[in-house]
C-alpha cells in the first residue's frame, strides 16, 4: 500500500512522510482561531486565543506558550472558517477533551494534541 506525500509538522520542523495515512479521521490542515481554557502544569488558569494547526472530528492540534500535562482537560471554542460552512460567519464549535501528546518546540511553545470527549455546535 502506498501513501501520498504528506508534510507532517513535528515541533518547529517539517518532515516529508511518504507512507500510508494512519489517522482514523480526516484532518483539516488550516490554521484558524480557537479559544482555549484549562490549567497548566503549575495549576494556573489558562485563557488563551490561539490558532489551530489542524482539526478533525476526533481532536485537534494547537500550540500554547504554557506547558500542559498529558492527561489534562482542556475546553475550546472553535470558530470554523466561513469557507468551510458556506455562511458569512463560520460556525462555532465547543469541545472538551484530554491532552494526549505534549511536544516542546524550539520557540518555547508546546504542541498539544487533544482528543475530544464531547463537542457540539453553538
Amino acid at each position: 500500500m502506498t501513501g501520498k506525500q504528506l508534510k507532517v509538522s513535528q515541533g518547529a520542523f517539517l518532515i516529508d512522510y511518504d507512507g500510508p495515512e494512519r489517522r482514523g479521521t480526516p484532518r483539516i490542515d488550516k490554521a484558524f482561531p480557537v479559544k482555549v481554557s484549562g490549567t497548566d502544569v503549575n495549576r494556573q488558569a489558562i485563557e488563551a486565543d490561539v490558532l489551530l494547526e489542524n482539526l478533525s472530528s476526533s481532536g485537534l492540534y494547537l500550540y500554547l506558550p504554557q506547558k500542559v500535562e498529558r492527561g489534562a482537560s482542556l475546553s475550546v471554542i472553535i470558530r470554523l472558517p466561513s469557507v468551510l460552512t458556506g455562511k458569512e460567519l463560520g460556525a462555532r464549535v465547543a469541545a472538551h477533551g484530554d491532552v494526549v501528546r505534549v511536544e516542546p518546540r524550539a520557540d518555547g511553545y508546546y504542541g498539544l494534541a487533544v482528543a475530544f470527549k464531547h463537542h457540539c455546535f453553538l
